[in-house]
């Protein structure tokens, strides 16, 4: 309960309260608690007076009924009137009016004193009803974060939700960057390679290797091109046909052919507009980790 609370009460009570270097208030006549705690009591006209004190000391009553209230032991009560009692102080200071439930009002005047001014009307609790309207104001509470509880997530549904945002991000990022790496190699596995494709292996001399190298260059037209991707010596044969067997594993169709009787190439062919050749061969060394280069021949 609040302190201005017993202050009033108090007041009620005992006929006289003091408060802390404010002053004391005197009560005329007898107030008695309604049965009913919600109903208003009414205050007679000039039935509070006011004295004022600035030295005035602790009411030694009022910490006893406080304790007798709240429980507390006698410190306790006597801190939370003193921390009251420099509030209201601080309030009035600042030209404010401090309203004591169930009193009145008390401002300070330019003189520096306090001028009290009683009020009219004020709840009053008696002590039997308290008890109930606590209980009854605990019960609301409860009442109120039990339906908070029940409106609220369940707990193992949030580690839930945050698993499947997880997922569901990784499963995004996956996409994303497996799209992006991919998008070279699907352009070239789109594009349509010509037909006279062959794995031409020599198997003779050389002669009969650059014959067929020359046989395939006649067949190419100007539209058609190879694009590079590894070169090897002649003496090199079994690696270039190893790596054509591995980019043949890979799903791509690549050829191998004899340049000039000194190498081996394996290259990609294309029937593309020149003008492709840089968007292919980036593409290409992209997806093949390669330095690919144009063979028009």
């Amino acid at each position: 309960m609040k302190i201005e609370s017993l202050i009033a009460r108090h007041l009620y009570q005992a006929k006289k309260v003091t408060i802390q270097n404010i002053g004391t208030f005197y009560l005329t006549g007898e107030i008695a608690p309604d049965s009913d705690p919600d109903k208003v009591a009414v205050l007679p006209e000039n039935s509070i007076s006011f004295t004022f004190d600035k030295n005035a000391g602790a009411d030694e009553a009022l910490i006893g009924f406080i304790m007798q209230q709240t429980k507390k032991i006698r410190p306790l009560a006597a801190s939370d009137l003193e921390s009251y009692s420099m509030l209201a102080i601080q309030f009035l200071n600042i030209g404010k009016i401090l309203e004591i439930n169930g009193i009145g009002c008390v401002v300070k005047t330019q003189t520096g004193t306090y001028e009290f001014n009683q009020g009219h009307s004020v709840n009053i609790i008696s002590n039997e009803n308290q008890t109930e309207h606590e209980k009854k104001e605990k019960k609301n509470t409860s009442d109120f974060s039990s339906k908070v509880k029940k409106k609220s997530l369940p707990k193992w549904l949030i580690p839930v939700i945050l698993i499947i945002i997880t997922v569901s991000t990784m499963i995004f990022l996956y996409l994303y960057y497996s799209k992006k790496n991919s998008s070279n190699p699907n352009a070239n596995k789109n594009l349509k390679p010509s037909t006279s494709q062959a794995a031409s292996s020599p198997e003779s001399s050389t002669s009969s290797n650059t014959e067929e190298a020359d046989n395939t260059s006649n067949t190419i037209n100007e539209n058609e091109f190879k694009i590079v991707l590894k070169e090897f010596k002649f003496n090199e044969k079994p690696n270039a046909e190893s790596y054509l067997k591995k980019l043949k594993g890979y799903g791509h169709s690549p050829i191998i052919y004899a340049h000039d009787s000194i190498s081996y190439r394996v290259a990609m062919t294309f029937k593309r507009p020149q003008t492709d050749t840089a968007f292919l061969k980036d593409s290409l060394n992209t997806f093949f980790s390669v330095k690919s280069f144009v063979d028009f021949k």
